[in-house]
């Protein structure tokens, strides 16, 4: 019993100092662009934001690779750099280069953000049907069973178009 009691109290007063890191930390050299395109229509997007914001980016020699997103009212641009670089150089750099890129009429300066992957969604699906009104209970009931499973924190439903739904 003493054994036992000693065992408890000398893990209650080194449980503050023990490691606890199941995931380390580890800084991603990627930097995510968001632009908010609230009046711009896709292909103005595409042809005036993305193309020559990838492009200068790309001719600087640091980018690795970029995935571009196109959702409603936004357009995400995630910039991966070459591992040399710290975190914070790749959004300085990322700043100078869209800064400098002329943005159309009606286009809201962008967001730059350091991107942390363990922010994102782990696995998405997309449910596709005739109309939301018939797809969100669907969707709805569907959110409710993942939420009870081990593993999950959290369940967006997400009406991304008039004929389809993202669950993340």
């Amino acid at each position: 019993l003493c054994l036992n009691f000693s065992i408890l109290l000398f893990g209650y007063f080194s449980f503050s100092g023990i490691a606890n890191e199941f995931i380390p930390a580890i800084d991603i050299p990627a930097v995510a662009v968001i632009f908010p395109t609230t009046v711009l229509g896709n292909e103005r997007i595409i042809h005036d934001l993305i193309e020559p914001s990838e492009k200068e980016l790309l001719s600087t020699g640091e980018v690795e690779r970029i995935e571009t997103t196109i959702e409603q009212e936004r357009a995400i641009l995630l910039a991966y750099y070459k591992w040399k670089y710290r975190p914070e150089q790749c959004l300085q750099r990322t700043r100078q280069v869209i800064s400098a890129i002329k943005r159309p009429l009606g286009a809201l300066s962008p967001l730059f953000v350091l991107h942390r992957p363990t922010l994102s969604p782990i696995y998405r699906v997309a449910l596709h049907g005739f109309s939301t009104v018939r797809m969100t209970p669907i969707a709805q009931t569907l959110g409710r069973q993942l939420e009870r499973t081990d593993g999950v924190s959290e369940v967006k439903l997400i009406g991304s178009s008039p004929k389809s739904t993202l669950i993340s």
